[in-house]
């Protein structure tokens, strides 16, 4: 599905990846792992056209991205959820999931139902703020926003970041849930490497905005050199 080759990108003059290679097949989960700084926010901005100046191959079934604006690429049935959640805190919940589908020319009514069916919490607060909500709501709600869109392809964006341990693992199952029951291709980037493994089918570790290993995502779990790097083992 996504075919990504010899890619490098630059902030200004600045370059932060060098030659990266990843692929992703149709159905997978895959997941990007990486300290602080490692080029993985950097590597989902490039993907989508976002801020970074880019060179090399990013192919979306069997499409080059590399020249296309970012608002283009809702069309093609890719979303992204990015660090950090960016929701609109003084607009409600509903009004938060119903922008995801604002560049959707088509009726949204079941889509609507499928994302509150997947997260009743969000039903529940349908008409308050998205603001006022604790991180792991607004977490569902920044997902269930790039849900409304019918995606093919979810990118997501350190999805733990600043969420409570219980937590974490809720929104890691509704990953599972939404790549095994709605079919749709996932790509994470995660500094919580051992939930990320558990969860993925491959992954990429990048350091320096570089892939240095690659694997089946339960092998790489026990890879030593992870256990050392990521899991503190």
């Amino acid at each position: 599905m996504l075919r990504i080759k010899n890619l490098n990108a630059y902030y200004g003059d600045v370059q932060v990846l060098y030659d990266v290679n990843v692929e992703v097949n149709d159905g997978e989960i895959v997941t990007i792992l990486g300290s602080n700084g490692a080029g993985k926010t950097s590597l989902m901005k490039t993907i989508c056209g976002i801020e970074t100046r880019r060179k090399g191959v990013i192919e979306f079934n069997g499409e080059n991205l590399i020249n296309l604006p970012a608002h283009k690429l809702i069309t093609r049935g890719i979303t992204l959820t990015p660090e950090g959640r960016h929701l609109f805190p003084e607009l409600t919940v509903r009004e938060n999931l119903l922008l995801g589908a604002y560049a959707i020319n088509k009726k949204i009514n079941d889509t609507y139902e499928k994302v509150l069916e997947m997260f009743p919490r969000l039903k529940e607060r349908l008409s308050q703020f998205a603001g006022t909500m604790s991180g792991g709501e607004q977490q569902m709600c920044a997902i269930g926003r790039a849900l409304m869109s019918n995606p093919t392809f979810l990118m997501l964006d350190e999805p733990s970041l600043g969420l409570a341990p219980n937590i974490v693992e809720q929104v890691f199952d509704i990953i599972k849930k939404i790549n095994k029951e709605n079919g749709i291709t996932v790509m994470v980037v995660e500094q919580n490497a051992n939930i990320a493994l558990q969860t993925a089918d491959r992954a990429y570790a990048l350091e320096n905005g570089e892939i240095k290993m690659s694997g089946d995502a339960k092998d790489m779990l026990r890879s030593p050199d992870i256990q050392k790097l990521y899991l503190g083992l």
